[in-house]
């Protein structure tokens, strides 16, 4: 009887540490996993688009280290939520991070005051809505909702990747 209850106790510790350890699996797994298969395109406001920028120069306006447009108009960022498709595609693509990699990278430019928070915004419309009535805004976009209310940037002559 005394054996009995070991090997339940063990077995049920067993069952905790692998339900444990699945949802510790499923909340850390790459968050990426479908970020290779959304095709996005980069969108700006039609009056302060750029007619193309470089992968180097994109990434340095997305972490926040170039802040205003060559005619002085403010960069405004405009970003999915990063539990979107397009928010983890923008984070792998653009950022080279994780989205949670990126979430903490965002609260410490602002926490440190050397940027203002991207608008983070829950679908793409609303993030079309916002480039396309925001002077100097730029924003992510899948490539498929792309419109003629704003304007697709090529990154290194290519619009959507």
């Amino acid at each position: 009887m005394i054996e009995e209850n070991s090997y339940i106790k063990i077995i049920w510790k067993a069952a905790v540490f692998l339900a444990t350890l699945l949802l510790v699996l499923a909340v850390t797994a790459p968050d990426t996993v479908h970020a290779q298969s959304v095709s996005i395109t980069v969108v700006a406001h039609p009056e302060t688009a750029p007619k193309s920028l470089t992968l180097a120069r994109l990434r340095a306006i997305f972490r926040g280290e170039k802040q205003w447009w060559p005619d002085k108009t403010r960069i405004e960022l405009a970003l999915m939520k990063t539990s979107t498709r397009t928010g983890k595609a923008t984070a792998k693509k653009i950022y080279g991070m994780t989205v949670n990699e990126l979430n903490r990278f965002w609260v410490g430019k602002v926490f440190r005051g050397e940027a203002n928070a991207p608008a983070t915004l829950k679908n793409e419309k609303a993030l079309l809505d916002f480039v396309a009535t925001t002077p100097g805004a730029i924003g992510v976009v899948r490539s498929s909702v792309v419109d003629t209310s704003v304007t697709s940037v090529p990154i290194d002559g290519v619009t959507l990747w």
